[in-house]
């Protein structure tokens, strides 16, 4: 009798979760790849084998892992090559592939672009707040402009990836934090103390933008902004998760590896794996 009621109470208790997964492969732009963290497989493409994708797939264990990042990447490089002996990044997703991670957007707005100018503009008014000055002239800000036209490359690049593997979990990830709110740390970050609270604020911005595009898509979003509060490339070298200009161990106001480990454990719990 207390064998059929073990057997009873077996087969009414619900089965775990099956986490594991199959074919995982990772796409995105240099947040994703890596530039700077040793070591570079594909100095090319700005690739570390200690990017959070490579962090993640050994967590995941997955049977099979590929790697398509590549530094400088814009939405346009998931369907089309973005410099020679790269090829579009959606050519590593297949039906069967069941994970995909994704960062992009960041250089669809100009980020990289916009940091440089910001940088330069300290040289005459390091006191003020040049940048935000120079980009919301007129009374429009040219940077949630920018936000707000990459949304739809983003529901794009989703359903993109929705078309070739139907059945993958799809997580797509934000940035992490470059400024802290308010101070900064000039020269080391060379931007204007006056510009620190609105370059943080766009950046939580682009984030929001990135995590709401893909829930609205069908996908998992992940913004590790909050997360990485405390980490910012101001902090000392132990404790940052992104590099300043001056003093970098990596590339500048870039992931180094600790951040890179931080965005994997993020996915990791998004996915409950």
């Amino acid at each position: 009798m207390f064998a059929a009621l073990a057997l009873t109470a077996a087969l009414q208790a619900p089965a775990e979760a099956d986490t594991a997964f199959q074919k995982y492969v990772a796409l995105g732009d240099s947040y994703a790849s890596g530039p700077g963290i040793p070591t570079q497989v594909v100095p090319g493409c700005e690739r570390s084998d200690h990017n959070y994708a490579h962090v993640l797939a050994e967590a995941l264990e997955p049977a099979e892992f590929t790697d398509a990042t590549c530094g400088g990447a814009t939405t346009a490089a998931l369907t089309t090559s973005q410099k020679e002996g790269v090829p579009p990044q959606l050519d590593a997703v297949t039906a069967d592939t069941d994970l995909v991670t994704l960062t992009i957007g960041g250089n669809d707005v100009g980020f990289v672009d916009i940091f440089t100018s910001c940088a330069l503009l300290t040289f005459g008014e390091w006191w003020s707040n040049p940048c935000q000055k120079r980009y919301t002239a007129g009374g429009t800000d040219q940077m949630e402009a920018k936000i707000a036209a990459t949304a739809p490359k983003i529901d794009s690049a989703i359903r993109a990836i929705r078309a070739r593997a139907p059945q993958a979990e799809i997580v797509v990830t934000g940035y992490l934090r470059i400024v802290p709110d308010s101070g900064g740390c000039w020269p080391a970050l060379p931007f204007a103390p006056g510009d620190v609270p609105w370059l943080a604020a766009k950046q939580r911005s682009l984030n929001q933008m990135i995590k709401s595009r893909a829930e609205a898509n069908g996908a998992v979003g992940v913004d590790p902004f909050q997360a990485s509060t405390g980490h910012d490339a101001c902090k000392s070298a132990a404790v940052r998760w992104t590099e300043p200009s001056l003093g970098s161990a990596t590339s500048p106001a870039h992931p180094n590896a600790n951040g890179m480990a931080a965005v994997a454990n993020l996915i990791e719990d998004a996915l409950g794996a």
